[in-house]
């Protein structure tokens, strides 16, 4: 009767879900107002939000939405009509996110899901390039962490690990803080 991502929405309705997003999105939106100027902070409501329910989706279900992706994805007319990023450098940075990633997933032989590699490429429609690598670095940082931490805890490295919320989570901080990284680094060469 209902296909398998309609299933999972109807699901996200329960087990205190909403109220989760509804607080998150909210404390992310206030962080991103107080660490930016307010200008920025509403032209990434949007992405902040698309972040989080995916996010939240891919822990709670392991899946990643083409759905929610495509909504990422149409939604990059905010920061290239604001003038943030050129339509360019959104095409390079879809480019490098998704490239990237689907080389990682023939490296490791499906390793890293098909969602991921169509969310970083609507990630990179966000943030453009350079930016882009900043957000995938602070998501292999964090997960590279994540799984030293469950390792020492006692899992094995066959033990699954959503890459979403990481991808989103380092997608977040590219967005408040990506272009002065990329300039310090460049700085730095």
């Amino acid at each position: 009767m209902f296909g398998e991502e309609q299933f999972h929405w109807r699901l996200l309705r329960g087990n205190g879900y909403p109220l989760v997003y509804i607080v998150g999105l909210t404390l992310l939106s206030g962080l991103s107002c107080i660490l930016t100027n307010k200008m920025t902070a509403l032209l990434g409501f949007p992405l902040v939000g698309l972040l989080l329910l995916q996010s939240l989706m891919d822990i709670r279900y392991g899946l990643l939405f083409d759905r929610l992706n495509l909504l990422l994805a149409c939604s990059a007319v905010i920061p290239i009509g604001a003038g943030y990023i050129t339509g360019s450098e959104a095409l390079l940075g879809a480019f490098f996110g998704s490239g990237f990633l689907w080389l990682l997933r023939l490296l490791t032989q499906g390793g890293i899901g098909l969602g991921d590699v169509k969310f970083a490429g609507a990630i990179g429609l966000w943030l453009g390039w350079p930016v882009m690598a900043s957000g995938l670095a602070g998501a292999f940082l964090l997960g590279g962490l994540s799984g030293i931490y469950l390792l020492i805890r006692g899992r094995t490295l066959k033990t699954s690990l959503p890459f979403g919320p990481f991808l989103g989570t380092g997608a977040y901080g590219a967005f408040l803080f990506g272009a002065k990284i990329c300039q310090w680094y460049g700085g730095c060469l």
